[in-house]
């Protein structure tokens, strides 16, 4: 989808589409503090306005700063909510999945999706969606 700012084909990202996604307690050695099956809404929400920093393994980190974070509209059964990050124009983050790190959370893996380009850089959003368990 981005590939043009790139110049590269999505051929790769798409197929790291199709393998299949674990919840983990630890990422990379790193213990999550919130358990990603568990975080919610209100974690980010209280984070608005914080620095998160994004893991590019050989090409260091970036940092994002944490916008927005809203409940998705509507009857839903799976509690979704999204979240926005904004981050410098001099670096582009493709669609896919980042370590991500915040003093509070701890490090979790979550998938960025670059929805806009601002005057001050790109704007990237990470939705959630956890469906209740009977006996939730």
């Amino acid at each position: 989808m981005w590939s043009h700012l790139r110049g590269e084909d999505d051929g790769e990202a798409a197929k790291s589409l199709s393998a299949p996604v674990r919840i983990r307690r630890h990422w990379n050695g790193v213990r999550a503090a919130v358990d990603l099956g568990e975080v919610s809404h209100e974690h980010f929400a209280e984070l608005i306005g914080e620095v998160f920093r994004v893991d590019l393994g050989d090409s260091g980190e970036l940092e994002l700063e944490l916008t927005e974070a809203e409940k998705v509209k509507g009857d839903r059964p799976d509690n979704a909510f999204s979240v926005l990050f904004r981050g410098p124009r001099e670096r582009f983050l493709e669609q896919r999945v980042y370590e991500v790190e915040h003093g509070s959370l701890g490090r979790l893996p979550i998938f960025l999706v670059p929805i806009s380009e601002k005057h001050d850089g790109f704007v990237y959003e990470a939705v959630f969606t956890r469906m209740e368990r009977e006996g939730d």
